[in-house]
């Protein structure tokens, strides 16, 4: 570049780019939360995929006590703190809830 010129470079709307970066973090939770459910489902349950509304113990993709393995998981990963903020099973009801969970509790 010659001295004293001034080189305009394209840079990507910031605004956007966050969004950007926000949508491929909840699309990176959402697959590290199935990849975790996919290690304590029950062995005897098909591996054809759960939709994010079915209900994880209704469906028979875990078993109740699976539930505080989601629990303590959520804790680890995400940092939620559920002795200050209480258990209610309906987040924890299917992986949509648990999605919205930890896109509520992220913004405290």
């Amino acid at each position: 570049m010659a001295r004293g010129r001034i080189q305009s470079v394209a840079r990507p709307n910031s605004g956007n780019l966050i969004i950007q970066i926000l949508i491929m973090d909840a699309e990176q939770k959402k697959q590290d939360l199935i990849d975790f459910l996919q290690t304590i489902q029950r062995p005897d349950y098909p591996n054809h995929g759960i939709d994010e509304e079915s209900s994880l113990v209704e469906s028979g993709l875990i078993d109740s006590l699976a539930l505080l393995q989601i629990v303590t998981y959520l804790e680890q990963t995400c940092r939620i703190d559920f002795a200050e903020r209480g258990i209610d099973p309906g987040d924890l009801r299917s992986i949509r809830s648990i999605l919205d969970l930890i896109a509520r509790e992220s913004q405290t």
